[in-house]
């Protein structure tokens, strides 16, 4: 299993279970290594949050979160002064398999813009809980569904985008078309083009990209420069920068590329 489309088509099948809805307190002397035996997501509410992995290192503010697969080693620590996040633990099943979450890559950081649409409706339920009002919990539980929701959905549409790191032989046959998208992300590549650097017809590439890759090659190389543009946001790169070096004819183009993937304008995810 390894097609992300599973999540619909069982959607009747997922059972997820809250174990634990807290909040942390933690001062700059704060530091923890371990691997949790469920799954976690960590939701900073003040200052932040440093988290090593197996990946790499991960600073996350609040606004972000950071998404733990059961089982793995990690070590966190305050990034300077003090912090204070909620953190959310629960098993999760598809089907009788307890485990199927583990067959994705779903493990670091991810960015306020693919929460956004979810994550104020999720902090009124906290809050709504907090206070214990009736039927907060349920409510809550909704709410964690659709946060859940957006977080699986960033790792699962990011890893077509990094596909060069894959072991699977079907990619190496795409690595030039890949090579040059990345390299190029600035244009919009002629199909045709990319077949016959891929040594294919066009059409043929077109199936093929999409069987390996989950996506067509449109959809790859939009995911892509929505990622360039979360990179190019984050380092305070004006909009009509950030739209000539993804090639966008302009600024209401990029805009509404943007809005169309994270659910928000660019203006809002800063």
């Amino acid at each position: 299993m390894n097609n992300y489309t599973v999540f619909d088509e069982m959607m009747d099948s997922i059972a997820i279970r809250l174990n634990t809805l807290s909040e942390a307190d933690h001062d700059e002397t704060w530091q923890e290594s371990d691997a949790h035996a469920d799954y976690n997501l960590w939701l900073p509410l003040a200052g932040s949050v440093v988290v090593e992995y197996e990946e790499g290192q991960a600073l996350v503010r609040p606004g972000e979160a950071f998404f733990f697969t059961k089982g793995r080693h990690y070590s966190a620590r305050v990034n300077g002064g003090s912090c204070r996040f909620c953190y959310v633990s629960f098993d999760f099943a598809l089907g009788q398999d307890r485990n199927a979450l583990d067959e994705f890559e779903m493990m670091g950081p991810v960015p306020a813009a693919a929460l956004a649409p979810a994550l104020p409706a999720f902090w009124e339920a906290y809050r709504q809980v907090r206070e214990r009002q009736p039927l907060s919990i349920m409510l809550l539980r909704g709410d964690l569904y659709a946060l859940l929701a957006l977080v699986f959905r960033y790792f699962l549409e990011s890893r077509a985008t990094r596909p060069l790191d894959l072991p699977d032989s079907r990619v190496n046959r795409l690595k030039p078309v890949l090579t040059y998208i990345r390299v190029h992300i600035d244009k919009l590549p002629d199909m045709r083009e990319l077949a016959a650097m891929a040594r294919m017809s066009p059409k043929y590439f077109y199936t093929y990209f999409k069987k390996v890759m989950y996506v067509t090659p449109g959809e790859y190389i939009h995911r892509l420069k929505m990622d360039a543009a979360l990179y190019y946001l984050d380092r305070g790169l004006g909009i009509r920068e950030i739209a000539e070096k993804l090639g966008y004819a302009d600024s209401f183009s990029f805009s509404k590329a943007f809005k169309r993937s994270f659910g928000v304008p660019p203006t809002k995810y800063r």
